[in-house]
């Protein structure tokens, strides 16, 4: 019976660690799956394809993540002998199939004349359910399989308590010892499990975020173009007709050419909103006092008008990526030039606080302020604080796109007054 002790343990130990090496290559597919579905991968990719047609890249790695994504997705059924679960995975397959079965018509479509957005109504698939069917899926296998740990625990225990009844006490804690070794590992590799779960949650929530991105930006390019393609449409026309005269058609072209230059204008906010407002920042650590003294100048001295700072952040270090960053104050700053009067010196006060997870900067000139009301609209698009003055009203919902990227946000404080003060933040720890 005493010979029967490590044979036992050794038995046990050779089934826990079967069964947490298949939890970990079941959260390495999962974790994989994600990335050829998720942000860069497939449903990524495919938006890019309604949006940039001419950009075939696109349409090319969409097909290839579908490919991949479906031999991951064997791979995880064939992990789980139990069929209840697997075919818990369908709603997974069927989206992946969706996109990939849209893909074959998708070249066609952008090859006709509708527009970006009717081209997406046309493909557009509700990939709600089959985003969180693999993390369920995951839970639950996951779930089962530390059941199955527990109770091979326990009924490690109960043989070594038989052992203990008819062995001897130095058996006894030769196996208490064991035990208590492999509870430790055991403490630690599920601590590392879910450190890989957190990460996972954290891209769901970034693929997220980036579909509703996708979705407000096919909108906007909707509604932007719109208008200026139908006043060229209408001004041609009556521009080539023949009872126009000479003095008309100058005005025609006139107004064309005006049309043409608003929707140059719509293009480019609308590209400078994609390439900056989807983009995965890159954090570094900035010395806030020296990069803000350094950025302010170079503003004020290409301005154009007085323009001064008043310039109090604390000698913090933030952990932001410089371009997009610079892109956040400079907006901030474009805004104020553009509704504070030229007849009045601009003044623009920047302060910087920290609190305990966070650091908090505000930006306030000396203009005419928000009016009362708009908190809550500044930073949609194509929605302006004052509806005389130009612009595409892209600015701030750039700088709003930027800062949840970052894992901040921004706000109006409209209850500091005179003057327009907007208040954003990023946290300590880079997200």
């Amino acid at each position: 019976m005493i010979l029967a002790l490590p044979a036992i343990g050794l038995a046990y130990t050779r089934t826990l660690n079967a069964t947490k090496d298949l939890v970990g290559e079941a959260v390495e597919l999962a974790l994989e799956f994600n990335s050829e579905t998720g942000y860069g991968g497939l449903i990524h990719n495919f938006k890019n394809a309604v949006l940039r047609p001419d950009e075939t890249s696109y349409l090319r790695e969409a097909q290839n993540n579908a490919i991949r994504a479906l031999e991951l997705l064997d791979q995880l059924e064939t992990l789980t002998s139990d069929t209840i679960t697997a075919r818990r995975l369908q709603p997974t397959r069927d989206m992946i199939i969706a996109y990939a079965m849209r893909l074959e018509g998708l070249r066609a479509l952008n090859a006709s004349e509708l527009s970006a957005a009717e081209v997406d109504d046309i493909v557009r698939y509700d990939d709600t359910a089959a985003l969180n069917n693999l993390q369920e899926f995951q839970n639950e296998f996951i779930g089962r399989l530390q059941t199955e740990m527990a109770m091979n625990i326990r009924s490690m225990l109960v043989w070594l308590l038989v052992v203990e009844l008819v062995g001897t006490t130095v058996i006894l804690g030769i196996g208490y010892l064991l035990y208590t070794e492999r509870k430790k590992r055991n403490a630690r590799k599920l601590l590392k499990q879910q450190e890989i779960l957190a990460r996972e949650r954290k891209a769901s929530d970034e693929l997220r975020r980036v579909n509703e991105s996708l979705n407000r930006f096919s909108a906007i390019a909707a509604h932007d173009l719109k208008s200026p393609s139908r006043q060229i449409k209408a001004f041609s026309e009556m521009a080539m007709s023949e009872d126009t005269t000479d003095l008309e058609r100058k005005e025609y072209l006139d107004a064309i050419h005006e049309s043409a230059s608003n929707m140059q204008d719509v293009v480019s906010s609308l590209l400078e909103f994609s390439q900056r407002g989807f983009s995965a920042p890159e954090p570094t650590t900035i010395e806030l006092s020296q990069y803000l003294n350094e950025l302010t100048e170079s503003i004020a001295q290409q301005s154009g008008r007085n323009l001064s700072f008043d310039i109090r952040p604390t000698y913090a270090s933030v952990q932001a990526d410089p371009a997009l960053l610079e892109r956040v104050f400079a907006n901030l700053i474009d805004n104020s030039k553009k509704y504070v009067p030229e007849s009045t010196d601009l003044t623009i006060e920047i302060v910087h606080r920290e609190e305990a997870d966070r650091h908090v900067i505000m930006l306030r000139d000396n203009g005419p302020g928000v009016p009362d009301g708009l908190e809550d609209h500044v930073f949609e698009p194509l929605r302006r604080g004052h509806s005389a003055k130009e612009g595409q009203g892209i600015g701030l919902a750039l700088v709003r796109s930027i800062l949840r990227a970052h894992g901040g946000n921004i706000s109006l404080r409209n209850d500091l007054k005179p003057g327009a003060a907007f208040e954003f933040w990023l946290p300590k720890t880079a997200a």
